[in-house]
Formats: structure tokens, sequence, C-alpha cells
């Protein structure tokens, strides 16, 4: 049995195990910037979608407030929730950093006890949590304010996350251009030689070639990977173990590369990079989150800890140019059928609804485009 004829039966399913190591599963209160072909990202929510089709394309990971410490102990939910709703006191679970005897992370995943897991976005941003917490219990209750505060200028930087975002650039240079020929070489040189017959001749060579460059690839990957993620071990055994059971994915490894860069930053300062033009929709929807957040009835440290956030979200709307006010300002209009709307999402309600099926909140009297 020649060559050719293995290769024509393979071809499609290779093209299969592509697509299909493309597809990307949003969860929810989890997000996903994914680059485009001139550059720029899209903000992606919960959802699957096509992702990294393109050997040089990006996929960086983020999400909301899934679980947070104040100097008095750590706040989390075991369960995703949108990230448009407000963050209600009574879904978090609360534990005093006095009964907090263990918290580790285990993939995507912190345990708390041994009893309560949160899943988070990447095993980067477990592990991010993981130091921040344990940080924070080796602190005085005294100094842990300080320190939030701290880290939470930290993840609002945009410029932090520009130089993280160049950095990686740099590093992910050449296998970006071996990655790239390693794609042209299979999804085009590939096809061609098999349809031209002429070709057949150098069938054996192009394959050759092919295997070449994919361990190329293979190496290049592990050697950025040790770069830029030296302590994280498990990541690049995750990593290689991906690139040798599914060898198509070696066409596009920067996407694996990438998820993780901005572990360590706010989704707000992620897109405030990224994609500029949802900031003010993304900044809108905090900041009304935060307002609602807060019903006057919850403990003070909950209370404290929105408060710094909500000076953090206007820091960095100044960095970008914004003024909160102007985009507070941009409610929801209803049209003249609705009784209330959301003043959150701004979603029109008609009568015998009391509160917003989406963000959890109750209505208001809706403003009526005159």
């Amino acid at each position: 049995m020649d060559i050719r004829y293995i290769l024509q039966i393979l071809f499609p399913y290779l093209i299969m195990l592509y697509a299909v190591d493309c597809l990307l599963l949003v969860r929810m209160s989890h997000l996903r910037f994914t680059s485009r072909f001139r550059g720029d990202f899209n903000l992606r929510r919960a959802g699957f979608y096509l992702a990294g089709l393109l050997p040089g394309s990006w996929v960086i990971h983020s999400q909301t407030n899934s679980l947070f410490a104040t100097a008095r102990g750590l706040y989390f939910r075991q369960f995703p929730a949108d990230d448009r709703r407000a963050n209600f006191h009574d879904e978090y679970t609360f534990i005093d950093f006095d009964d907090l005897g263990d918290i580790r992370y285990d993939d995507h995943r912190v345990k708390v006890n041994r009893k309560w897991t949160v899943r988070m976005s990447s095993p980067a941003a477990a592990r991010q949590a993981v130091r921040s917490v344990r940080k924070l219990v080796d602190l005085a209750q005294s100094d842990r304010k300080e320190e939030i505060l701290a880290a939470l200028a930290r993840s609002m930087d945009p410029e932090a996350v520009r130089t993280v975002i160049d950095t990686g650039r740099e590093k992910l240079y050449w296998l970006r251009a071996l990655s790239t020929l390693l794609f042209i070489n299979v999804m085009i040189v590939l096809p061609f030689a098999l349809v031209y017959r002429p070709m057949t001749l150098f069938l054996g060579t192009l394959v050759s070639i092919i295997a070449a460059n994919y361990l190329i690839v293979l190496t290049l990957a592990l050697a950025a990977h040790w770069n830029i993620f030296m302590d994280d071990v498990s990541g690049r055994s995750h990593m290689i173990l991906h690139l040798i059971l599914l060898p198509v994915s070696a066409m596009h490894p920067v996407s694996m590369l990438t998820r993780e860069l901005l572990s360590g930053f706010d989704h707000l300062a992620a897109a405030a990079v990224l994609a500029p033009g949802t900031l003010p929709s993304l900044v809108r929807e905090e900041l009304l989150r935060i307002t609602f957040s807060r019903t006057g009835s919850e403990p003070m440290d909950y209370e404290l800890y929105w408060n710094m956030r909500e000076d953090a979200v206007r820091d960095l709307c100044m960095k970008a140019g914004l003024n909160p006010a102007d985009l507070l300002e941009k409610q929801g209009v209803a049209n003249n059928k609705d009784e209330s709307n959301c003043p959150m999402c701004g979603a029109g309600y008609r009568a015998g609804f009391d509160t917003c099926i989406d963000c959890g909140i109750a209505l208001a009297a809706p403003r009526i485009r005159g």
C-alpha cells in the first residue's frame, strides 16, 4: 500500500482532529480573549467557540470574582455564576483565616480545608490565588488591608499587562514562525502533493520534513514554556503530553502557551489592553455589580473589599481615559410596553415581575425614550 493512498485516507481525519482541538469552552464567570487575524482581540463569554485556528493565534484566560480575601478571611463561590450578576453576600461561603487549616491548588481547582472546591479559569490562576491567600494568612490582620490594596493595584495595572504581552510576543517569536511553517506544510503543501500526481515522488521527503518540523516545534514549545512559566512543571508536562498525544496541536502551540499569561491580572486590566472597545461596557457592568453587591446588611470586611475594588476600577478608568459617571449614565432605555427595567443590565419587563431574572436585583421604573 503506497504512502499517497494512506495519506489520502488519513488527511480528512487530521482536519477533523485539528478542528476539535480548536474548540473552546468558556464556563460561567470565566472570560477568554481570543486574537484575530489583524492582531486585536475578541472577548468571549460563556459558550462554545472556535479559537486558535491560525498557528499564531492567542487565547488568554481570565475570570470575574469567584474567590477573594478580606482582612478577616476568605470569600468564595463553590458554583459558577453569570459574570453579569451582582455579587450577593449570601452566595459566598466565608472562612475565617483562623479556621483556614488547609488551602491548595489542583490543576484548575482551589481546595479549601479539603471540603470546598473553587474552579478557577486556569491552573496558573489557581496557583496565584493560593499563594495570595497564604501570604495574607502569614500577615497580621492590621497589615492585610494594605496587602489587599497593593494586590488590587497590581492586578489593575494596564502598563504591566502591556509589558507581559510584549515580552510574550518576543519569547514566542520563533515558535510562532516554525509552527506557521508546519501549518503551511501540512494544510497547504501536503494536500497539493496528494492531488497533483507528479508531486507523489516527493511525498516521502515531505513527510520527513513535516516530522522534523514537528520535533523542532515540540522543542521550541518546551523551551518557551520554561522561559515564561519556569516554576510550572505540571503545566509543562501537560503541554508536552498534549503535543505528543495529539500531534496536530503542534500547528498552533502558541494558543496553549498564552492561556495563563495574564493569570495575575484582573479581567478589566486585560480588556484595557487587549480589547479596549469592550472596556466601557465591562467597567459599567463591574461598577453596577459592585453597587448592587452592597445592601448595607453585609459584614464590614465584605463591604470594605468592594469599596477598595471600586476605587481600583475607578483608577483604571482614569488610566484608560474613561469617566465612570458617563458610563453609569448609559442605562438601557425601555420601550413603551415595559412597566419596569433592570437598573443593572437595562432589560425591560412587563407587569408581574419585580426582580431581574439575569441579575437578581429589584427592578426600577423604566427610562422611556421621548
